[in-house]
């Protein structure tokens, strides 16, 4: 079993049924419960030192930026608001008070910007490394947007830019110092991400809008995610990705198309989802009049499952998921 999908499906058949106060369960970017006759959001996620951030290039605060980012970007997901967040804490022997505290100072800019109260959590020992696991609470704006949703016939929209933090990770690997001189954009979209938090509950108030995920795992993997989810084939156009300066710079230095990137890398915490052509109208319009970044780069075509890529050319192609799984080599 080499997939961590694979692997949550089979974690999840060994569970017993859901009970009648989950609205939605394993599956989707944050699960849906009932409480005391509310709808609660609920999502987890964690940061292990050498897999998703290097002291050698990372900042404690930024790490700690990221790791709460990661989760919001969740909550954002499922057209919600973030509110109450939990933080456990695995310490290796040798731990440093100082990263502990400039981590904490990441988190409380970001909680402190985003409205979310930390209301408790857990320490514990961890032999090896450190990590970091996030439990984020949140409200659905109104209706809960979830991957299954997608109609043939929907445009495929998606927020700002992909591939940056991908690109970033890459320079600060190779040249760290020129990379947070140069490339000061790539390496933030990297270190500490950005949750998409106004978009997504703007998103989740349209009625039109029929499904929604987050871009943490690489775009052709969130697209893959969707159709499974929705039961459809999608099309996305290679040439209606934009490339910001930045990353149009890097893919020079590393003699590469920023395609590679776009489709494969992750972190960059934007949001991918579809809407009907009528609705996509007045969301163009109200999102320009906000100043937030959004584009159509495809089209849901038929029932079945099926993720195709037009290139430049105009060459229609099978895209594969490219994009990071956790138990991959």
């Amino acid at each position: 079993m080499k997939s961590e999908f694979e692997l949550i499906e089979r974690l999840k058949q060994l569970l017993p049924p859901i009970s009648s106060q989950v609205e939605l369960g394993i599956g989707d970017d944050a699960a849906t419960v009932h409480w005391n006759e509310k709808r609660i959001l609920t999502t987890v996620d964690s940061l292990v030192e050498g897999i998703h951030f290097d002291w050698k290039f990372c900042r404690p605060s930024e790490v700690g930026k990221k790791a709460m980012n990661a989760n919001l970007s969740d909550i954002a997901a499922m057209g919600g608001k973030p509110r109450f967040a939990l933080i456990a804490l695995g310490l290796p022997i040798s731990w440093d008070q100082e990263k502990i505290e400039g981590m904490y100072r990441g988190i409380a800019e970001v909680c402190g910007e985003r409205g979310v109260d930390v209301v408790g959590g857990n320490i514990s020992r961890n032999p090896e490394r450190l990590w970091i696991s996030i439990t984020v609470l949140g409200d659905p704006a109104n209706g809960v947007l979830k991957r299954s949703g997608a109609q043939v016939g929907d445009v495929i929209f998606l927020s700002g830019t992909v591939g940056e933090a991908a690109a970033g990770l890459e320079l600060l690997r190779s040249q760290p110092e020129r990379a947070r001189q140069q490339f000061p954009n790539l390496v933030r979209r990297y270190t500490e991400g950005h949750a998409q938090i106004e978009l997504g509950q703007l998103l989740g108030k349209k009625p039109k809008v029929h499904s929604l995920i987050d871009v943490s795992d690489g775009l052709s993997s969130e697209l893959w995610h969707l159709s499974k989810a929705s039961q459809v084939e999608v099309v996305i156009q290679a040439n209606q990705l934009w490339v910001s300066e930045e990353l149009q710079r890097a893919s020079v230095i590393f003699s590469q198309s920023p395609l590679r990137w776009q489709l494969s890398g992750g972190e960059d915490y934007e949001l991918l989802g579809t809407c009907s052509s009528e609705s996509w109208k007045v969301l163009h319009q109200e999102c320009e009049s906000l100043k937030i970044p959004i584009r159509v780069i495809g089209e849901v075509a038929r029932a079945g499952a099926g993720v195709y890529l037009k290139n430049e050319s105009g060459h229609l192609e099978p895209l594969p998921a490219l994009g990071w799984n956790h138990l991959s080599t």
